[in-house]
């Protein structure tokens, strides 16, 4: 009975996360339409912004996760410890954010001003703060298997946003926006807030917040690292060229971004359990069953949207006319993120056996892969769309060198022969071959439509254990 419970949620979880990443989608789509090239470039810079200001939390929503799932599964008072000491500290960070926030506006500092970002700092700071709580309580409600809450905060910050693009335009939609994720944000944190399942309260125990800061923050560097393999070339962007080419860029990124998303609904909820089943300890032969499971089943789940989302892409020309540009970026950032995925389960024994900071080291060789090639590229002032083709390149070497450190991790130290072609083999190699040469030129549909036969043909069987996995799932919730 408890177990069929357990799957409802998760299952209408999963819905939730897909309906509010829907209307993300839309908004996304609505914002650059009524805000045109330039001031969606304008939009751009302050979302990248916000997601550099979203890693001051100093880790204590990893910490709380990891604590949780790993340490202090039946401890109800180390539980209390961690989850109070998590509120307290993360209340206080998101309380500087906002008076730092206010007094850069306030005062005109002029931080940015190709993108007049100081008037907007503030309500940054504000979302990032309200961001930040929202995300410990989603991770501690998560453990606990309460995930009624976290859909409702979910719901909430997708419909409002959205509701508000209706009515306003120009300068003035990207201040409602802002104010309406705000505003979303701050009835979410209220919902966790209200009665929780757990004792909740201030408390300064700096002991514990230390402790879980020495947690935290490695994997905050581990996170950091690895999303500046997506953000650095939006930055170099920022930095190079003009408002409406980061414009460009934004939505290509928007869109690579909300294709994924209801797939990392599905990883969010079981990563705990993915966390457990790898911890150290466990036999190498059961890890090593878990793991490959994750990584086949996940990389082919998003291989198919992937490549089915580029097929799509030239309908962007039919609803976006002044975005031309956008295609064939958007066709080699979704590649991208197809390449990335291939090695989601290492990455989960990484943590779960505290090697997240080997993880960071070889992210940070990607980033900075990443960061010379796509400076050069803007230093001679070639098309924009050869960041995207460098950030593809940093994801190949990230993955390559992640394999390794994967590898090793679950066949005790040594690195097994076909390392790589075992999450990335040939089929899947020719087919993101296709799509990316279809991008730059006249012949995307035909070539993309070969590389997706290729794939589904070289990959049938991943495709029907992934079938079967989804329907047997679906039949239990």
């Amino acid at each position: 009975m408890m177990r069929n419970i357990g799957q409802n949620q998760v299952v209408l979880f999963t819905a939730s996360r897909y309906l509010g990443y829907a209307m993300q989608f839309v908004r996304g789509i609505l914002v650059a339409k009524f805000l045109g090239p330039y001031l969606f470039g304008i939009w751009g810079f302050l979302t990248l912004m916000q997601q550099y200001l979203m890693y001051t939390g100093f880790g204590f929503q990893h910490a709380i996760n990891v604590e949780l799932a790993v340490n202090a599964l039946s401890d109800k008072e180390r539980q209390a410890k961690y989850i109070n000491a998590s509120f307290t500290m993360t209340l206080l960070i998101a309380a500087f954010l906002a008076v730092v926030g206010a007094y850069v506006q306030f005062q005109e500092i002029p931080l940015f001003p190709k993108y007049n970002f100081y008037q907007y700092t503030f309500a940054i700071s504000l979302i990032v703060g309200l961001s930040h709580l929202k995300e410990v309580f989603s991770n501690i409600y998560r453990v606990y298997g309460k995930l009624n809450r976290i859909i409702v905060g979910e719901i909430l910050i997708a419909a409002l946003p959205l509701i508000v693009v209706f009515f306003f335009r120009d300068e003035a939609l990207i201040l409602a926006v802002l104010a309406a994720t705000g505003f979303s944000s701050l009835i979410a944190v209220l919902v966790f807030i209200f009665r929780p399942p757990f004792s909740l309260k201030l408390e300064f125990d700096f002991p514990i917040a230390w402790q879980m800061m020495a947690i935290g923050i490695p994997l905050l560097v581990y996170t950091l690292s690895y999303s500046l393999i997506t953000i650095m070339g939006r930055t170099v962007v920022s930095i190079f060229y003009s408002v409406e080419e980061l414009g460009y860029f934004s939505l290509a990124n928007s869109v690579t971004y909300a294709t994924l998303l209801g797939l990392r609904a599905v990883t969010w909820v079981v990563f705990p359990s993915i966390l457990t089943k790898t911890r150290d300890g466990l036999p190498d032969e059961e890890v090593r069953k878990v793991v490959n499971k994750v990584n086949d089943l996940y990389s082919t789940a998003v291989f198919l949207v992937v490549f089915v989302m580029i097929l799509l892409t030239p309908l962007l020309n039919i609803f976006l006319p002044q975005y031309k540009p956008v295609v064939g970026i958007l066709s080699v950032m979704l590649v991208m993120q197809a390449v990335l995925s291939v090695i989601f389960g290492y990455n989960t024994v990484a943590i779960a056996r505290n090697q997240q900071m080997k993880v960071a080291v070889i992210s940070i060789v990607a980033v900075i892969f990443i960061t010379a090639l796509s400076g050069l590229i803007g230093f001679l002032n070639l098309d924009v769309y050869w960041i995207a083709v460098a950030m593809l390149g940093g994801s190949i070497i990230f993955v390559v060198l992640q394999a390794q450190l994967g590898s090793r991790l679950i066949h005790g130290g040594k690195l097994q022969r076909g390392y790589l072609t075992d999450v990335l083999p040939l089929g899947s190699i020719i087919a993101m071959a296709l799509f990316v040469v279809g991008s730059i030129t006249e012949f995307s549909t035909p070539l993309g439509i070969i590389g997706l036969a290729v794939f589904v043909i070289s990959r049938r069987q991943s495709i029907e254990k992934l079938t079967a996995f989804a329907w047997g799932r679906f039949r239990t919730g």
